[in-house]
């Protein structure tokens, strides 16, 4: 059969090692369909796919007769490679992560080892010659010497890493999952030393091809059935029951495709040899014949498997005189098998093209009779076993679901006499006496409840007024509340200048009056701009923006704050100053920085802020203006795109020295709506939103 113009021939060899290719590959994806895979099932995944790209492409490269099969070497060098890094991450982190001494810097030699390996084969063989492996039976690139050179360097890293997992496994606790981990380990090792030697044995013409595919898969096969059936009975990730046995019935069958192929292209095989024979047995037939070679009976057969093409041509040379040679210049491998005729028995040798002409229609219909098989068990195994297993396990997990919902109602109801039969209708009685148990149970909780619950209102909302939500419901659930560092965040401190002076002169009652009048018009502000209010001192008021829940906006909130309580002060000293009553000034000073928040005291709590920034706040109130509103440089960068600001230049501090001081003035124009520079428009609305959700700095 040829495929775009290159002749492709399914024969035993390729049945061989697409078992296994297929085998990881439906592994692969079998393990794709967990949901929220962890680190170590995307490795294990990795490994089956390497693994399974690995043997489809040997069985390409066995099946191809043309030199467009050497390119199989750039997929199998790759992924031999891979599989072997993914071992090595999948047994460092399984079951329990441990790294001994030196597995990091050996990770990281795989890392830089495959793309340099594989890049340096591609080099090479670029400009390599295509020959056909008369041994092997396949193309591949006469390197000869890279390629051992990739082959010992295959087995040592696979001994280090196998070293590396056998070492973890001494130093595992958990011993029994140290003896699943442990067959895992035996079972890797059983595959990949003796593949990786027979394999760098059989490129060098030592052993033949039939014991090299027939090893290599038949032994990841069987590694491979005893990992994935592992892995799917230890994991703890969220797979299916459905999908397990789905999964692991598949690589059953696929386990056993080889076995079952094996006398059928025997017997194909048989076939063959008897139609030739009998070809060979009349003279005029096998002279006719120019695919044939025939030797005499004393031939060493296995000179007909090297590599060199002058040597093929010089053994034919060797014939003695009574052998007849009807063809020497076969261009691929030669089928050999012995020829009983009159005056004795001699090897008939046929080209293999011929041998895998007529192997190919068994060994195709076999491969797509395990794809047929394999389709039928993913598309109708879910109808098959839906009566007696899938809708049973879905109506009782259903009602396990419910159940733990508080729907004490609900009933499965399933009278089949299997086993799942009898846990349904035990789990139904349970349902009942939990239903008739949390009946009786809601009625007690019901009356207690509503005696609690005008209780609790009282509590919490005098504690909301002392504290933050947030802050009372730590408090309220673990009875103490943890100190927090917030990165940034922007303290607004307020005082009215002269108020001593100006207090002399009024009674206590008007003192109190007047403070309760500005402090509370404060507390509205703080709210409609979402700012935490700490406390007040006397005559200061001290809030803060970014407490104790983060934004991004707090800086801006404090300014649109402080502009609206600076405004309430003027037109308060306006109406005062009409009527010739005395008038308190505010000053105002705002910083951002990083502080840490928290609850001070045992009884009485307090919800308050320490650090620099407070300080530095604190000083920007009083080494303000009467009247103005005095923020800090930190402060100014993050405002001064919405904000009109003037600098004040480097202002003496007490306990800080000289520091930039601005005093903010109004909204910019562009981005407010009234002449006093207060509202602000849509568009700072808009970049107000942008600046919340952090798209805009």
């Amino acid at each position: 059969m040829e495929i775009f113009g290159v002749p492709v021939y399914l024969n035993l060899l390729s049945i061989t090692t697409l078992v296994p290719g297929t085998l990881g590959i439906a592994g692969a994806f079998s393990i794709s369909l967990i949901k929220d895979k962890s680190a170590n099932s995307w490795m294990f995944l990795f490994m089956c796919l390497s693994a399974g790209l690995f043997q489809s492409a040997y069985g390409y490269a066995i099946s191809v007769d043309h030199p467009i099969g050497v390119y199989h070497r750039w997929v199998t060098v790759f992924t031999v490679f891979a599989g072997t890094y993914t071992y090595f991450r999948f047994m460092m982190t399984y079951s329990e992560v441990i790294y001994p001494k030196g597995a990091k810097k050996f990770e990281k030699i795989l890392i830089y080892c495959i793309p340099i390996t594989l890049a340096a084969f591609i080099f090479f063989s670029l400009t390599a010659k295509k020959v056909f492996r008369r041994s092997g039976q396949f193309w591949d690139f006469e390197v000869t010497s890279l390629s051992a050179a990739i082959g010992l360097l295959i087995i040592i890293t696979s001994i280090v890493a196998l070293a590396y997992s056998a070492r973890k496994y001494m130093l595992m606790k958990n011993r029994r999952n140290a003896m699943t981990y442990l067959i895992i380990l035996v079972s890797f090792a059983g595959y990949n030393i003796p593949s990786a030697i027979v394999n760098t044995l059989w490129r060098n013409g030592i052993v033949g091809a039939d014991i090299h595919l027939w090893m290599m898969p038949i032994t990841l096969t069987i590694a491979f059935f005893i990992m994935f059936v592992l892995f799917l009975s230890h994991t703890n990730e969220r797979s299916t029951l459905i999908g397990n046995i789905l999964g692991i019935t598949l690589v059953s069958i696929l386990v056993l495709s080889p076995f079952l192929a094996y006398p059928l292209i025997e017997d194909r095989k048989a076939s063959f040899r008897e139609i030739w024979a009998a070809k060979l047995q009349v003279a005029t037939a096998a002279a006719a014949d120019k695919r044939v070679v025939l030797l005499a009976g004393s031939q060493n057969n296995s000179t007909y498997f090297r590599d060199s093409a002058d040597y093929y041509a010089k053994s034919l040379t060797t014939i003695p005189a009574d052998g007849v040679i009807l063809r020497a210049d076969a261009q691929s491998g030669v089928y050999t098998f012995p020829v009983s005729f009159p005056d004795g028995t001699r090897i008939a040798g046929i080209e293999l093209t011929e041998l895998r002409k007529y192997i190919y229609p068994t060994a195709a219909k076999l491969v797509l009779a395990q794809f047929i098989v394999i389709l039928v068990i993913i598309s109708l195994f879910p109808v098959f076993f839906r009566g007696i297993l899938l809708s049973p396990m879905r109506r009782l997990l259903d009602g396990v679901i419910a159940i733990s919902r508080g729907r004490y109602g609900h009933r499965i109801e399933n009278f089949r006499s299997d086993e799942l039969g009898v846990i349904s209708r035990h789990f139904d009685k349970m349902a009942i006496t939990i239903e008739a148990s949390t009946t009786k149970l809601e009625e007690t909780v019901a009356q207690r409840t509503a005696q609690l619950t005008e209780e609790k209102k009282k509590s919490d909302t005098l504690l909301l007024n002392i504290l933050p939500e947030r802050i009372a419901d730590e408090l309220k659930e673990k009875g103490h509340t943890q100190p927090m560092r917030i990165e940034s965040a922007t303290v607004l401190f307020t005082d009215f200048v002269g108020f001593t002076k100006i207090s002399e002169n009024l009674s206590p009652e008007e003192v109190v009056a007047e403070l309760d009048k500005c402090f509370s018009y404060f507390d509205q502000v703080t709210e409609k701009y979402g700012l935490e209010k700490l406390k007040t001192i006397g005559d200061s008021f001290m809030c803060a923006g970014g407490v104790p829940e983060a934004n991004r906006t707090h800086a801006i909130d404090a300014c649109l704050a402080a502009l609206e309580i600076q405004a309430f002060m003027n037109q308060m000293k306006e109406i005062k100053h009409q009527q010739g009553f005395p008038y308190w000034e505010l000053r105002l000073g705002i910083n951002t920085g990083p502080l840490v928040a928290g609850v001070v005291g045992h009884k009485k709590f307090a919800y308050d802020v320490w650090g620099d920034t407070v300080n530095t706040a604190s000083r920007m109130e009083s080494s303000g203006l009467a009247g103005e509103i005095n923020i800090s440089h930190s402060t100014y960068d993050l405002v001064q795109k919405w904000f009109v600001c003037e600098h004040r230049g480097r202002v003496s501090a007490k306990n800080k020295g000289e520091i930039d001081m601005y005093l903010l003035k109004c909204i910019r124009a562009e981005y407010c709506i009234d002449a006093d520079g207060r509202v602000p428009s849509e568009r700072m609305k808009r970049e107000y939103v942008s600046v919340r959700i952090g798209k805009l700095l």
